[in-house]
């Protein structure tokens, strides 16, 4: 039941993500700021934080709001090194296979 928990946590982040990036791509960029600061705020454990963090940086680029993208971007340094080094690109995670999903592995 555990491993089912964090399954659907996951899940749940990485659909704010995808809703994120589609408010993105339509320019609703304050839209997909706050689905990234929920993922942050809400899912904190999960593997989409990063990107959370991601989406707050290109939100707050396109608005124009140097400081909360500097600091957000400061963030994404101090726990992501790898993210500026560019050796971490955002990744373009997938959903588990069928097997896995009706299994619940993660």
């Amino acid at each position: 039941a555990k491993q089912r928990m964090v399954y659907i946590r996951n899940l749940l982040a990485e659909h704010e993500i995808y809703v994120g990036n589609f408010y993105m791509k339509r320019g609703a960029y304050l839209a997909a700021i706050k689905r990234g600061q929920y993922v942050v705020e809400h899912f904190p454990n999960t593997p989409w934080v990063e990107q959370g963090l991601v989406l707050m940086v290109q939100g707050y680029r396109k608005l124009g709001m140097t400081e909360l993208e500097n600091s957000t971007r400061e963030m994404i340094t101090l726990n992501y090194p790898e993210q500026e080094k560019g050796k971490s690109q955002p990744e373009n995670k997938t959903k588990p296979s069928w097997l896995k999903a009706l299994t619940f592995w993660q």
